[in-house]
Formats: structure tokens, C-alpha cells, sequence
């Protein structure tokens, strides 16, 4: 039973709403409300489900040594307001020593998803400043956070090396609870001790979870306001939210609307969060830790004028602290009904401690009735739409939700902390990001596997396919996900069997389902094509083209004789499950494009229209849209179409060239971005040649390259990659009668190899050569790869997920594997043709591979590879994978005996050699 009233509160309001509308107007208002409720009803369902939980242990704390990136040193203040305060300072800028000078204030908690965005953004406004003649300095202070916000932080300096900025982390673990006003008292005392005060030096607090959405040089605007305003002591930028159109985010997000607010005019100041005030008046006596800085801030210029409070109310123009229309912000909006509440009440007793601190009850009665005056003018606004506007109903209904969540509160019936448990922690709401967590908690996902299995969700095929030992969780995923799909109704009402876990993959999957339905729809893909600044004309065409990627869903695009390619990355993946999360899928794509074209040559690999790097860079590290159109567009590549011009190699067939031909081209690529890429991972980790654009892209991947240290690739090379968890799984007692294996293996033991052994030594010489280590691709293959059709040197390279160095023999054993696959499968090609075409490649790969050591490599200088065996040992990996892949799968390809033995003698002559 659920102590607080909260679902009473809506039903209670709706009520007296329902008796003041009209039929019509009913209608609207009742749509409104089942969507509020329902939703409602859906977040304390997933609050339970998570509070059930096991939280997940799969983010990694502390990646960096920051011993290794600056000197840190342990220091003791005596603040302000009297408290001593433990903090680490990394600092990297001396204080400036101009007259003119805006000292930037952001005091972070728990901002590891957001705190990127923020900076980039606040970046391009705090440039403007530097072309007026004003010096800046951002001060970063961490309030006790362990979820590698610090690493964000950091990674920004290293994308910004130029950037003048100061990190500071609080230590001290009570703080948690006011850590926001600890961190301006503690920026304030140290500004104020290196810094001598003057007319032009100021102070602007920048919380870390806004957003600008269009670079309005807005603290210059509000430095300007403040110089030509001698009443103005503080002044705001102007906030909106998110566009969402149902639920309760549009609800609590109406009178945030910027087309409204930019009709009212000057407002008092509400939200500290984009604030900016002359260093000579911010409260010299500190701010007292048990407030809010918004509130605080307000009454602490609005307590002397108060008490005239007609006259702010005729002329809000001269208000000491307002809102600047021209300074346009994003904070998003609660979009949880409980959520809001519990904000609604911490925000009324800060409001109640604030002015207890300044001046008692009568200035929060005269605070209150001239913000109600004046905000009266976005009601009056709102008002003027059309009866049956949303809008207007909403704020209707706003107004009485607020005042029965006054009521509840006066009364008694609700607190904060009833209002707790109903909280959800955040981890569904991003549908990857809770999955993987859940595929790192073996028991809770084995209990999750067993109980629909128990209760018969599984068909015949996939309890087959889940009892190989090979497989691993993100497979497994899959079959979960498809027979609660399948299942759905069934498990709704059986009360999701009783289990949180499957409740919450239910609301996950259905939620990714309905974006996928959206993304199908023709004015959702013209409201896409438009953030691309492209206007798709009266008639398209849509072709779906699953075959492109086994994660992603594909369309081509056609309007006015202009075709485009868009692909989407969805946060559960089409047939297998998405390596990263959609945005930071998006993101490294773009980024590898541009990593690669450096390194080729920009006409080498296919153009993205859509996302840039930077957008895809704000997306990545900022928060998710709420909006579903917008979540889909952070999710989006568009490219051009270019199948007129060019044919995936695959189809090697239709550019008149045969398999020989192709394996030419396919292994040149390969050996051209390894030969010219050649001791990456040496220049990278001793960060010779940063100054290069190349290195600086890589730069941006940082600690997300994926094997950027030699340990990292032998752990994964000889454990946890998808070929050795097949082959060391084929000595599972599951496999006692893989005639497949053992005969392989028998041939390899009369020829007294023992393959195991062999492995080893190969890994070892693998890792040798990675200290040597060249950029990869890590799957690339003949369909990676576009030709053009009237010039077969003319080739693009394309669908890239991740950044990767490693010894590039691997890679192209990888691809020999991937080249005999193909041959065998749609060729026929018996062994002595397939050894053949193997020979074909080496020979290639390998003189094109030399060819690049010789005319040096992005370093500028001629490479050499030290390390013996590299045909032996690539030769190797393409037969180790062959042999892992087709024992565990051969009865799937429906081989005949002729190509059965042929792939068994592959195996055999790869690695026996």
C-alpha cells in the first residue's frame, strides 16, 4: 500500500477540473489525464521494481590515475561559514591577471551523464566573451562523487587543453546533503583570496545540467544588463524544457514554453542555475549552508526592496535580480509526477529556511505575492490560446495539482520523505544502459532465464540454442527479450510472474518497440531530415534494408531525385544486441569516420550527412532527449545513398570482377590503414605527434579506444573474445559427439599439434606486436567496403561502431576467415580454392602491408614491424576462428560432405602451419 496520497492528488484535481470545462474541452482534458495516469502508475511500478533491483557494479571508478595527470595536493579551508572543508585541487590555470574577468562557478554532483554537454556549451558562450575584451576562468568543484564525474571533467580539459579551468573535489562525506553551497562558498573564498575585486570582474554560476541550445553570447548580454542597470544586482538567463507533447513532462513543462515567455517580458529570478553577478555583490558573509542557493540569492536582493512592493510590481524593469529573455537556456522538467512532487516540497522548505536566514515569514508572503503578480502574466498569456489548446487545460490543472499537494503537505498527510520510495533511481529510463547491468548480474539474470523457463515462454528453438555453453549473456538476451515480446499479454496478466526484473524488461522492450514504430513513420523521418537541414519533398520513398547490420535498422531515403541512406541505432539492436548505448553508438561512428578519412583520405570512407562530430559529441555526452522524435534523432545516421555510383563488394559479381579480384582489393584496404597506422599505440600512450589532427581525433575516443594498453589486449585475446569463449566451450561435455571438432583435432594431433599450446604461443607474439599496434576496424569485411563501378580504385569504407588498436595480424586473420567463410557458403569452393584464395590474400595484404612501411606512416617516418611469424601467425587466427565457428555451427549451414571436408582440411593446413 502506498502511504502518500499522490495518485488521490491527480484524481482530486482532475475532479474540480472536469466540473470548470466544457464537453470539448473535457475531451482534451481527458486524454491529458489518462496519459498522466497511466504514466504515473507505470513509474511507481518501475520505482518498486528497482528499489528490488541489485544495482549494477559494471561502472568502472576512478579509469585514470590522476597521480599521472597533475599534481594533487591536500589542503584545508576555513570557509566562510565557519566550517572546515577537506578538498583536492587539480589545478591547471593561474588566476587571470586582467581587469576584466568573468569567474565561472559550477559545482557538480553525481554529473557524469550530463556534465560534458554542459561544458561544451558553456565553452561557446564563455568564447564570446573572450573576443569583448573579458578574460574567463571555469572552477569546477565535485561534491564527493564516486561515478567518474571527475574522468568527464578531465576528458574535457584533454579535448580543450587551451581552456582555462580549476577543479576542486570536496571530501568531506557530509556534505552531501548541501553540497552545492559548500562549493560556492569554497570557489567564492578562493576567488576572493587570489583575485582583487573590481567594476568589471564577475562571478557566474553554471549549473551542470543545462543545456544551451544556440550560442546567444548570452553572459555577455547579461554583464551588459548589469552595467546598464545600476538597480540590477543579479541577473538569469531564461530557461525552457523539453518539447514533449504528452504526460507529465508537457504538464510540468508549459510555462517553460520559450514562444510564451518570450510575450511576458522581465520576470524575477527563479532558477540560479545560468546566474550572473558582479564579484562585489555576492554575499560577502557566504551563503548559510541549510538553504537553496535560488532561493537565497532571490531574497537576498529582493529583502531591503520588498517592503515597496508595488512599485516592483508596476515596474518589474527595476526588479534587483531577474530573468534576461535574451540568454536562453535548456533545464529539463521532472518528467515523473513523484519526482516533481518531491522537488515541489524540498523547494517550498529551502524557500522557508531562506527566508527564516533574511527576514522571517513576512518576506516569503511578500516574496510569494509579487512572484504570483508577476508571473500572472504567463497565466494571462496562456490563457489567450483557444479553449481546447492543451496548454491552457494543462496549466489549469497544474495550478490545482499544486494546490493539492499544498494542502496534503499543510496538513500533515505528505512529506518528502513518504514521497522517497517512490522515486525511481534513474536506471530503466535508459533502456541499454539497464540491460547490460542486468547481463553483468549473473544471478539475477540466470534467476530471470529460469523463471521463463519454468513457466514455458521459451520455444523448442531457443531452449536448444540457450543450452550451448558458448553463448554468452548478450545472446541469451535476445531470446529473453523475444519471448516477452512473444508473451506479452499472457505476462501481464499473470502480474509479470511476480518478478520486478521481468516487469521492467516488459516496460523496456515496449518502449524501444514504440520507437521503432515512430521511426517508421513518414513525418517522423521529414521531422529528422530537418535537424539535417534537409527538406524532403512532397513525395518519398521508403526502403527498409535489413541486411546491412545484425544491431541496427536501415532505410533508404528517396524525395525529388535525392537519395540518402539513414541508419538507426536502437538501444536493444535488430538481431543482436547493441554493443553501446544508441548515442555513443552514433558518436564513435562519426568519429571513426573522421579517424579513418584522416588517415586515408576523407574520399576513402562514406560521409555522414548528419550527425557532425560536434553535435554527435553533445549528444554522446549530454542527456537523452525526452521527446520521442528527438531521442530518435540522437540515435540517427544519414548518408548519402551512393549505390548508383558504387557496389558493395560483396557483390563482386556485378563490378565485373571475380572472387581473386576482390580478395586484391579487400586486403589492400586492410593493409593500407594497418601499414599506415603502424605504432599507433606507442605514439598514442607516450602522446608523440598530438599536435597532429589525427592524434587529436584520437584524442576525443580517449579512454574509450578500445585495447589501448598491451594488457588489455591479452586479456581479451587470450579470455573473453567471441572466438576463444567458442573453441574453449568445444570441449564442453555439450559437445562430446561435435564430429566437426574432434576430427580437426585428431588430424592436428597426429601432425603432433597441439592446438592449445599453439594458441598460446601465438597470443604471445600477438601481444609483442601490439606494442607496434595499428588502428582497426575489427570488422571488416567484403560488405564493409563500397567500389566504384567505373573505377574499381575508387573504394569507400564504411559501418564502424568502435575505435580499436591492435596487432594487425589479427585483423587480417580475421578477415581470411571471414573471405574463406563467404567463398565456401555462396561459392562452393572446394579446399585446394580456398587455400588458394587464401594464398591470394596474404600475397596482397602482405607486399601492400610493406609497401606502407616504406613510404612512412602518419608519423612521417618509415615503420618497421619487428616480430617474426606474421603470415604464420595471421594464418593461424583465420583458422582458429574457422574451426570455432563452424564446430559450433556447421549443422547450421546445411553443408553437403564435400564442403564439410574441405573446411576441415582449411582448418587443418591454417593451423598446423
Amino acid at each position: 500500500m502506498l502511504t502518500p496520497p499522490l495518485e488521490e492528488i491527480l484524481s482530486n484535481s482532475a475532479v474540480k477540473l472536469r466540473e470548470q470545462l466544457l464537453i470539448p474541452e473535457i475531451e482534451v482534458f481527458d486524454e491529458i489525464y489518462t496519459k498522466v495516469l497511466s504514466e504515473f502508475r507505470a513509474d511507481i511500478k518501475l520505482a518498486q521494481a528497482e528499489n528490488k533491483l541489485a544495482k549494477s557494479s559494471a561502472l568502472q571508478i576512478r579509469q585514470l590515475k590522476l597521480s599521472d595527470l597533475s599534481e594533487s595536493k591536500e589542503e584545508i579551508l576555513e570557509t566562510i561559514v565557519g566550517e572546515e572543508v577537506n578538498y583536492t585541487s587539480f589545478e591547471y590555470s593561474d588566476p587571470p591577471e586582467g581587469e576584466k574577468l568573468v569567474s565561472v562557478f559550477m559545482p557538480v554532483k553525481n554529473g557524469r551523464g550530463k556534465i560534458l554537454r554542459s561544458l561544451f556549451g558553456l565553452k561557446k558562450e564563455l568564447d564570446a566573451l573572450d573576443k569583448n575584451g573579458f578574460e574567463y576562468i571555469i572552477n569546477i568543484c565535485i561534491n564527493n562523487t564516486q561515478d567518474g564525474t571527475l574522468e568527464r571533467v578531465l576528458k574535457f580539459k584533454q579535448l580543450f587543453p587551451q581552456a582555462p579551468l580549476n577543479i576542486y573535489e570536496l571530501d568531506k562525506e557530509s556534505l552531501r546533503a548541501t553540497g552545492k553551497i559548500y562549493s560556492l562558498n569554497l570557489l567564492y573564498t578562493l576567488l576572493k583570496n587570489n583575485i582583487s575585486s573590481g567594476e568589471n570582474v564577475y562571478i557566474h554560476v553554471a549549473d551542470d545540467d543545462i543545456g544551451y541550445p544556440k550560442p546567444t553570447s548570452g553572459i555577455l548580454s547579461n554583464i551588459q544588463e548589469l552595467q546598464n542597470n545600476d538597480s540590477l544586482k543579479a541577473i538569469c538567463g531564461t530557461y525552457t524544457t523539453s518539447k514533449s507533447t504528452e504526460g507529465f513532462h508537457f504538464l510540468n513543462s508549459i510555462r517553460k514554453d520559450r514562444g510564451i515567455l518570450a510575450k511576458v517580458g522581465p520576470l524575477p529570478q527563479v532558477y540560479g542555475g545560468a546566474l550572473t553577478i558582479n564579484f562585489q555583490d555576492f554575499p560577502a558573509e557566504g551563503l548559510p549552508p541549510d538553504t537553496s542557493f535560488d532561493c537565497f540569492i532571490t531574497l537576498y536582493y529582493l529583502k531591503d526592496k520588498i517592503t515597496n512592493i508595488g512599485a516592483l510590481i508596476e515596474n518589474p524593469e527595476d526588479l534587483p535580480i531577474r530573468t534576461n529573455p535574451e540568454f536562453l537556456i535548456e533545464h529539463p522538467e521532472e518528467p515523473a509526477f513523484a519526482k516533481f512532487v518531491w522537488r515541489f516540497l524540498r523547494d517550498v522548505d529551502w524557500r522557508k529556511k531562506s527566508a527564516e536566514q533574511l527576514g522571517g515569514d513576512k518576506l516569503e508572503t511578500e516574496f510569494l505575492k509579487l512572484r504570483r503578480t508577476l508571473y500572472d502574466k504567463i497565466t494571462q498569456t496562456i490563457e489567450e490560446l483557444p479553449n481546447t489548446d492543451p496548454r491552457k487545460i494543462g496549466q489549469k490543472w497544474l495550478r490545482l495539482i499544486r494546490d493539492e499537494v499544498y494542502s496534503q503537505r499543510d496538513s500533515g498527510e505528505l512529506t518528502r520523505e513518504l514521497v522517497v520510495p517512490l522515486l525511481q533511481d534513474g536506471s530503466s529510463a535508459d533502456e541499454q544502459a539497464f540491460c547490460h547491468s542486468l547481463i553483468k548480474d549473473i544471478p539475477r539474470f540466470n534467476s530471470t532465464l529460469e523463471l521463463l523457463a519454468q513457466n514455458s515462454y521459451f520455444d523448442t528453438n531457443s531452449l536448444t540454442e540457450l543450452s550451448k555453453p558458448e553463448l554468452t549473456e548478450k545472446v541469451k538476451f535476445k531470446h529473453i527479450e523475444r519471448a516477452i515480446n512473444k508473451n506479452k499479454d499472457h505476462l501481464r496478466e499473470n502480474n509479470w510472474l511476480g518478478d520486478p526484473t521481468i516487469y521492467l524488461l516488459d516496460s523496456i522492450i515496449e518502449r524501444t518497440l514504440s520507437q521503432r514504430e515512430l521511426l517508421c513513420k513518414e513525418t517522423t523521418l521529414r521531422a529528422i531530415f530537418e535537424r539535417a537541414d534537409i527538406n524532403l519533398g512532397k513525395d518519398i520513398n521508403i526502403e527498409r534494408h535489413e541486411a546491412l547490420g545484425n544491431c541496427n535498422f536501415s532505410f533508404f531515403i528517396e524525395s525529388d531525385g535525392q537519395k540518402y541512406f539513414l541508419r538507426y541505432h536502437d538501444p536493444l539492436g535488430f538481431r543482436w544486441f547493441q554493443r553501446h548505448t544508441p548515442r555513443k553508438t552514433t558518436y564513435f561512428s562519426v568519429l571513426c569516420e573522421e579517424i579513418f578519412g584522416e588517415l586515408l583520405g576523407k574520399e576513402a570512407v562514406i560521409g555522414t550527412i548528419f550527425p557532425s562530430l560536434e553535435t554527435a559529441a553533445d549528444n554522446y555526452f549530454g542527456l537523452e532527449e525526452t521527446n520521442p522524435i528527438e531521442k530518435i534523432a540522437q540515435r540517427v545516421l544519414i548518408q548519402k545513398d551512393i549505390r548508383k555510383d558504387y557496389t558493395e563488394l560483396i557483390n563482386y559479381c556485378e563490378l565485373g570482377l571475380d572472387l581473386h579480384q576482390a580478395t586484391e582489393i579487400y586486403a589492400s584496404i586492410l593493409a593500407e590503414y594497418h601499414g599506415k597506422s603502424l605504432g599507433i599505440t606507442k605514439y598514442f600512450r607516450n602522446s608523440e605527434h598530438s599536435d597532429k589532427k589525427f592524434m587529436k581525433l584520437l584524442n576525443l575516443a580517449g579512454e574509450d579506444i578500445r585495447f589501448s594498453n598491451a594488457a588489455s589486449y591479452q586479456t581479451w585475446l587470450c579470455g573473453p573474445n567471441w572466438v576463444t569463449r567458442i573453441f574453449n566451450s568445444l570441449e564442453d561435455e555439450f559437445h562430446r559427439d561435435n564430429q566437426f571438432y574432434h576430427c580437426v583435432k585428431s588430424m592436428l594431433n597426429e601432425a603432433d599439434v597441439d592446438i592449445s599450446n599453439k594458441f598460446s604461443e601465438v597470443c604471445t607474439r600477438s601481444v609483442k606486436r601490439f606494442e607496434e599496434g595499428s588502428l582497426g576496424h575489427l570488422d571488416f569485411k567484403l560488405n564493409n567496403l563500397f567500389v566504384n563501378q567505373n573505377n574499381t580504385l575508387d573504394r569507400k569504407i564504411y559501418d564502424f561502431d568502435h575505435i580499436t588498436f591492435l596487432d594487425p595480424m589479427y585483423e587480417a586473420g580475421h578477415s581470411i576467415y571471414s573471405l574463406v567463410k563467404h567463398a565456401l557458403l555462396a561459392e562452393n569452393a572446394n579446399a585446394n580454392e580456398l587455400l588458394e584464395l587464401t594464398e591470394t590474400f596474404n600475397n596482397t595484404y602482405y607486399s601492400q602491408f610493406q609497401h606502407q612501411l616504406e613510404i612512412g606512416n602518419f608519423a612521417g617516418k618509415k615503420q618497421i614491424i619487428t616480430s617474426a611469424n606474421l603470415l604464420a601467425d595471421s594464418n593461424f587466427f583465420a583458422g582458429i576462428t574457422l574451426l570455432s565457428v563452424f564446430a559450433s555451427e556447421y549443422k547450421n549451414y546445411n553443408l553437403s560432405p564435400g564442403q564439410l571436408e574441405s573446411i576441415k582440411q582449411v582448418c587443418y593446413a591454417l593451423l598446423k602451419q
